[in-house]
Parts: C-alpha cells; structure tokens; sequence
C-alpha cells in the first residue's frame, strides 16, 4: 500500500522533499522505502500528490511526480479529544493511538486531580515530541489529515472560556455515573451523530473527573455516560470511548 507523509508546502518542492529527521528516519529505517517505492504527500493537510521516490539523501526525499496534486475531501466529522493530562508515557501512548482511530485535534488539560507536571522550560520540547507522534501515527494508519495538538489549558478555565456551540455532540465519559452507558447514548443520538461535524470528547486524568467538573461541563452541554464497571486508564479510556464512537459512525 502507498505510504502517507504529511509535509508542509514549505518543504514540498516538485523533485525533493525536505524531511525532519524522526520522519527520514522511519521511511528509511521501519518502512524501509526504496527507489521506485509509490508515496503520497499530503501537502498542508489540503491536497495529495502521488510520487514515486527516485532517492534519499540524509534528510532529503527526491521525488517524481505521477499526477497532479488532489484536493482532499472529508466526510467524516472532527472528533477533538480534551485530554487531562495523566503521565507522560501514558500520553504519548494515548496519542499514538488515538491518532490512529481517527482524533483530529487534541488539547491537553491540567485539571483539579492530574498529577503530572509540566515545567516551561520542558514545554516546547514536549510539543515538538508529541506533534512527532501525531505525524508518525498518522503515516502508519494512513489519515487523510495530520491532527494538531493545541497547547496545554486549565479545567475550569478552558471550560469557562471555550465556544461550546461549536460542537454538535459533547460526550463525558465518568466513571461516578453509571446511569447509562456509552452506547445507549450514541444509540438514543444516533441521527445527531451520523450528521454531527465536529464532536468534544473530555477524558479525565488517572484520579478522575472531580465533581465540580464535571458540574461545569453538564452545564455546557457535555452528556455523561459510562464505560462499563471497569475503571479504565487514561489513555484506554480514550482510545475506547473513541473505537466505540467510530464503529457506530461507520455503522449502516
């Protein structure tokens, strides 16, 4: 199957590619792309160019087109995952994964129980590693856009100060309500979801959602549900509550 590599139209020039080392890296070392190999370069998250790679060159992809550049046109809706941040290999397990089921956009939250700390100084070194592991899931599961991570907000601050409206469906998932369960509200919603374009879906970090959280985003318009008897990690949590939310959207 043709490989995906997300660039930017700064780095796309019609005979070579400007690649970052952790992308050379996994074309040339995992993938193990040679000449001849057919690519296809998803250009600014906008349009794909069909190539067939004629060499590498340390960080430099030569290439030859065989088409002219298409637009990409998406059908399905924009899920974007608030995430309390739980620790740091969790999450970037959490973003690999959930990346590859199909989350556009990510925003990590410190929220009243999350424990893990995120210095200033480390901040940037940070987002540069997790936008690496959003643009690697995202050529391995072969996504049609490359997701964004926004930088990291406050709960209640973030709750208070976000444009709500523009969310067709906010789900919370909570492990203190156990009124119904995930599926029966995707089931009672259904036509809502098969329309929906844009979905919030808010995550707790390892110690939960606490009370007056998850008061503030009922009151926005977040329906609670539960996933099960289990009490899940962080990331599974996630991943599943997404899985499941996919699998009903793809679903006749």
């Amino acid at each position: 199957m043709t490989t995906r590599i997300f660039i930017s139209s700064d780095d796309y020039h019609q005979t070579y590619c400007q690649l970052s080392s952790d992308v050379a890296h996994h074309l040339n070392r995992v993938l193990r792309l040679k000449p001849k190999d057919p690519v296809a370069l998803v250009i600014d998250g906008e349009k794909v160019q069909n190539a067939l790679i004629t060499s590498f060159s340390r960080d430099v992809m030569n290439i030859e087109s065989v088409s002219a550049p298409v637009a990409i046109s998406i059908s399905s809706p924009t899920i974007t995952l608030f995430q309390c941040l739980p620790k740091q290999a969790a999450f970037s397990s959490l973003l690999n994964h959930c990346t590859q089921v199909g989350v556009q956009e990510f925003i990590p939250i410190i929220s009243d129980r999350t424990v893990v700390q995120v210095k200033e100084r480390d901040y940037q070194k940070k987002q540069h590693r997790w936008q690496e592991i959003l643009r690697l899931a995202s050529m391995q599961s072969k996504q049609d856009r490359l997701p964004s991570i926004q930088p990291i907000q406050v709960a209640h601050s973030c709750i208070q100060n976000t444009d709500w409206s523009k969310y067709d469906i906010k789900l919370l998932p909570w492990e203190s309500y156990n009124q119904k369960q995930l599926s029966q509200v995707i089931m009672e919603q259904k036509s809502d979801f098969k329309a929906a374009k844009n979905i919030a879906i808010w995550i707790g970090p390892e110690g939960g959602i606490s009370e007056s959280e998850a008061d503030q985003l009922s009151r926005v318009g977040f329906d609670k549900c539960s996933l099960g008897t289990s009490i899940l990690t962080a990331q599974l949590a996630a991943f599943y509550t997404v899985a499941q939310l996919q699998f009903a959207l793809s679903a006749d």
